[in-house]
Parts: C-alpha cells; sequence; structure tokens
C-alpha cells in the first residue's frame, strides 16, 4: 500500500517563446526544456530525494511517475540515476498524462508532449517505462480550473488503488505548479491549503488509514464527487521544501497569477 507520496515542481524552465534547436530537445511549442540552471535544480532535487540523511526517517521513493512535458522528465532522469545506484532494477519513468500541465480553455495551439516513445528513443530505452499505461488524459480542448480539479481528482482515485496493488509504499509525482497546488489540497482534503511551488520543490504527503465509519463516509462521497479522494486522509508532512536548493525558492506561482 502506498504510505508516502513526494509531489515535485519541475526544475527552472525556459521561456516558452524561445525556439529550441539543441540537440538534447525534443519537445515542441509549449513544451520547452530546462534552463542550466534548471538542470542544477533536477541535480540538487536527486540528491535530496535519493539520500536516507536528508530523508531523515521518511523512505526514499521507490517509483517515479513524470508529466510527460520535457521539463518534467529531465527533473526526473537525475533522480532515477541516483536511485538506480541504490537499486539496480528500479523501474524507469512512468508517464503520465493526469498530472501533465493545465492549459487554459482557449489556448492555441494546444501544446502537446512527446510521445512515450519518441522519448524513449531519445533518451534511452532504459529510461522510459513503456509498459506503464497513463491513468487519465486531459481534455484536448483545454481545461479550466474546475476541469482541472476534476481531471485530477479522477487521476488520484484510479490511480492510488493501482499503485497499492503493485505493492509500491513510496513515490514521486514530478508535475508542474497547478497541479502540485491541487493534488496537495485533493490529498490533504483542505481546499484552501497552500502549498508553496518553487521550482524543483517537493511537498511529502503521509497516508493515515481512516476509521469504518470515515472510510464509508469517503466512499460515499467519492459515488457523487469526481474530486473526492477515497479510503484513505494524507496529512500534509512538509510543503514546498526547498532548503536543498542552492538559489531557495524561485518562480513561485500561485492560482490568480499571470500564466507566463
Amino acid at each position: 500500500m502506498l504510505q508516502y507520496l513526494y509531489i515535485c515542481r519541475h526544475g527552472y524552465r525556459d521561456n516558452f517563446d524561445v525556439a529550441h534547436q539543441d540537440q538534447d530537445h525534443i519537445g515542441g511549442y509549449g513544451d520547452p526544456p530546462l534552463t542550466l540552471h534548471g538542470l542544477e535544480q533536477a541535480q540538487e532535487l536527486a540528491s535530496f530525494l535519493s539520500d536516507d540523511n536528508h530523508l531523515s526517517s521518511y523512505p526514499i521513493p521507490e517509483r517515479i511517475f513524470s508529466s510527460p512535458f520535457y521539463r518534467c522528465v529531465q527533473t526526473s532522469v537525475p533522480l532515477l540515476s541516483r536511485l538506480r545506484q541504490r537499486k539496480p532494477v528500479t523501474a524507469g519513468l512512468s508517464l503520465e498524462n493526469g498530472v501533465q500541465e493545465w492549459l487554459l480553455c482557449g489556448t492555441e495551439p494546444i501544446p502537446e508532449p512527446a510521445s512515450a516513445t519518441m522519448l524513449a528513443a531519445h533518451l534511452g530505452p532504459d529510461v522510459i517505462d513503456l509498459s506503464y499505461e497513463t491513468t487519465v488524459y486531459p481534455s484536448s480542448r483545454g481545461e479550466s480550473e474546475s476541469d482541472l480539479k476534476a481531471r485530477l481528482g479522477a487521476f488520484l482515485n484510479a490511480w492510488i488503488p493501482k499503485i497499492d496493488a503493485a505493492g509500491i509504499k513510496s513515490a514521486v509525482i514530478v508535475s508542474h505548479a497547478a497541479a502540485v497546488i491541487v493534488l496537495g489540497r485533493l490529498l490533504s482534503g483542505d481546499s484552501d491549503l497552500h502549498v508553496p511551488t518553487g521550482c524543483a520543490s517537493t511537498s511529502l504527503y503521509r497516508r493515515t488509514e481512516l476509521t469504518t465509519a470515515q472510510s464509508r463516509r469517503s466512499l460515499s462521497q467519492a459515488a457523487t464527487q469526481e474530486s473526492s479522494v477515497a479510503i484513505s486522509q494524507w496529512v500534509p508532512v512538509w510543503l514546498g521544501r526547498t532548503d536543498y536548493l542552492g538559489r531557495g525558492s524561485e518562480r513561485e506561482w500561485q492560482f490568480g497569477d499571470p500564466h507566463v
């Protein structure tokens, strides 16, 4: 059963309006890579999440689930390398469209990430887990804020049982600012939870079993509310942590801020 869930935002990315021609970039319009600074942050994040001394009493994640957008994949790759130094049989990155970027209704054109097959050909066949099937797809027409919440609620309700069945006890999701916030609010049940979202930041949530009566109420709510995360409660251990980054928190984003 999944007991600990780390949720990270990708590292410092390049601008959307820059033409990316370097050979290490595979994404198209709206899928910029990390800057050199962002790549450094990815290394710092990997060091933090793969070190028992840094995590103290909390477990090192067993599996990495990443948004398929290139900046998230680039953020995830150094951590995968570190985890494989500890456990060589660690599975490749599981690309999950359910946690990909929030793209507003009316966005033209809608950016599309590279496919898992393309990324595997680009990064190496052992980097991407091609056997993993994504849980939820966002609308191809863009989403309102309520659409985003519904998508992430549907994702959690389908994904958590899938991870439980796989016997994974600790995992990390690498995603985008809006998703990082909404996932935290859904997991905690606190719609006003303030989740800092600096680049390459990490939030950690611990699962707490409900009583039988609470479980019944949660399951009943789940039958009528897409965004209800049933069966278990999740308690924030820390939110938006960046103390392991050389420059601390950068490019913090919250709802109401402009999309840049």
